[in-house]
């Protein structure tokens, strides 16, 4: 408890110097983009993935696995819970039991596939920095 006591503090900490130091605006407008990202990136799995799917109806499912990956009951590489969150938002936002099950799987698996590659090329340039 007394952890937790002290991580709200610290995120208290932290508000209050953003609002000191008058970017609560820019912290915004970072916050609605990072935002937009993640809504156009679930959507363009899903229509990677064949499924025909309205963007609108795609950010009930979006936020269904948002919420689902917030919650402190996270896996290892999220697996588990990142089907659980997608599948229930996309169900809930009208998609098949089976599709949006389908597409949870999907894009998981291209999104670990994409940061596995991110790291490889991270580490290729780390090691080349290295030897410089």
């Amino acid at each position: 408890m007394r952890g937790f006591l002290e991580r709200c503090r610290a995120l208290l900490g932290h508000l209050a110097r953003i609002r000191s130091r008058r970017t609560a605006g820019r912290v915004f407008l970072v916050t609605q983009a990072q935002w937009l990202c993640t809504l156009l990136s679930c959507y363009a799995l899903l229509r990677a993935a064949g499924v025909d799917f309205a963007f609108s109806a795609s950010i009930l499912g979006s936020t269904g696995l948002s919420v689902a990956l917030i919650l402190p009951i996270n896996t290892f590489a999220g697996v588990g819970s990142f089907e659980a969150g997608w599948t229930v938002g996309y169900r809930l936002a009208g998609l098949e039991m089976e599709s949006a099950l389908a597409t949870a799987v999907f894009a998981h698996l291209f999104i670990l596939l994409f940061a596995a590659l991110l790291g490889c090329l991270g580490m290729v340039l780390v090691r080349r920095r290295a030897l410089d």
